[in-house]
């Protein structure tokens, strides 16, 4: 699709999310939202009548041949992506802002960063001759740095704020620290929130209120529940896409600390107030925050031009 204003459609939509839930006159308490819902369904009808998807990625070319198995409509899957981008945007693209805040906000984080992806990265390019090229297998760096790793995870700790329900299928009595005893009564639902869960110094030790980049490092056996790390939900309803979403930000945090310096416009790091969205399980930050991006001139490990490559299971590049 070749029309910006689609991006901002579906920001407007994810704005009115909980307005346009209502299914009450959309147009008149969520006219944004309203709209640019209805843009962005006529986007992808046109993208599919022009039979655009042929140049899609895999994943919706899929989606695409599984719909049309079963006799599904362009209109319906037009209605259906809307559902697929939501799940792919409003948590990454905040968590992915979160992350970039934290790297480039504490300088002897970005400095052990780049240390430890460069390291990698010679690793896997043994000669010590200037290359005019590389071809960096982000994969490789992800799964030989588990600082990254580590690093995004403590991220989504701090910075996400989800809400698992389940319905309770038979009474159940629970008691709290304080020894006092609740029923919980069938056919009830029973709300979690994640935030109270990962600032629990029960869960996750005294400094559960510091922000710890190696936290996860230290992290060994049993000393934390599995119960205890709610970014992606739990049980059943663990949310499917979770590595690939933690690929996704790892991959962005490793081609932005190794490419650009990023600075604050008004020199101040300070973390802005936060809020909540009822679409989403990541906090976003509650004001616009502008920054410089320069390209970085510490390049001492390489001669020209990066070549970021995503190397398949097969061992051909994408």
């Amino acid at each position: 699709m070749q029309d910006p204003t689609i991006i901002e459609s579906f920001w407007d939509v994810d704005k009115d999310f909980a307005l346009l839930g209502l299914q009450v006159l959309p147009g008149l308490i969520a006219p944004a939202g309203s709209r640019g819902r209805e843009r962005f369904f006529q986007a992808f009808r046109n993208y599919y009548a022009t039979d655009s998807v042929k140049t899609a990625s895999h994943l919706i070319k899929a989606r695409f041949n599984v719909n049309k198995k079963h006799g599904v409509s362009d209109e319906d899957i037009a209605h259906f992506d809307l559902g697929v981008c939501t799940a792919l945007l409003v948590n990454t693209v905040p968590a992915i802002w979160w992350t970039l805040f934290h790297a480039f906000s504490n300088q002897a984080l970005l400095k052990e960063l780049r240390h430890v992806i460069a390291a990698a990265i010679s690793r896997q390019y043994k000669s010590r001759e200037p290359l005019t090229a590389i071809s960096i297998d982000v994969p490789h760096i992800i799964q030989t740095v588990p600082l990254i790793d580590s690093f995004v995870k403590e991220v989504l700790r701090v910075h996400s704020n989800s809400m698992s329900a389940r319905l309770l299928l038979q009474d159940k009595v629970i008691e709290d620290d304080k020894g006092t005893s609740y029923l919980l009564k069938k056919g009830s639902f029973l709300a979690m929130p994640s935030a109270p869960v990962h600032a629990s110094t029960d869960a996750w030790g005294p400094n559960a209120s510091t922000f710890d980049p190696a936290r996860f490092l230290h992290l060994q056996g049993d000393r934390i529940s599995r119960s205890a790390y709610r970014a992606f939900g739990g049980g059943h309803a663990l949310c499917p896409g979770r590595h690939f979403a933690m690929n996704e930000i790892m991959g962005i945090l490793i081609i932005m600390v190794m490419k650009y310096d990023i600075s604050p416009l008004d020199g101040d790091w300070s973390i802005p107030e936060t809020r909540d969205h009822i679409s989403t399980s990541v906090m976003t930050p509650g004001r616009d925050f502008l920054v410089r991006i320069k390209p970085r001139e510490e390049l001492q490990y390489m001669g020209g031009n990066f070549v970021w490559r995503f190397q398949k299971r097969t061992g051909r590049s994408e």
